[in-house]
């Protein structure tokens, strides 16, 4: 449980520094509300379905991080290596604003 942020701050850091801050506050904010959250779902719909969803939702970051996971590190060299077979790289965040 304690990998999806750290890896997600990472890439975040690099595509986007200025949004690292409002990762911390959103982290912050749903270390709060999940709990409650996880309560009220569970006496209504039962802990398996809390647990499904939230395997659902640890899968749905591992997806959209992945690509950006298997993407070299920047380190000034002119030609990059291929992440993937083939030559292509992965899809890239759009640039922040």
């Amino acid at each position: 449980m304690g990998m999806p942020f750290p890896l997600g701050l990472r890439v975040l850091s690099q595509h986007c520094p200025q949004w690292v801050p409002w990762a911390w506050a959103t982290n912050s904010f749903m270390t709060v509300l999940g709990p409650l959250l996880c309560i009220l779902l569970s006496m209504q719909a039962g802990f398996q379905t809390v647990f499904l969803l939230a395997a659902l939702v640890y899968l749905t970051g591992f997806l959209v991080l992945r690509p950006q996971l298997r993407r070299p590190a920047d380190n000034g060299s002119a030609e990059p290596e291929p992440a993937v077979e083939g030559g292509e790289q992965p899809p890239v965040l759009q640039t922040c604003s």
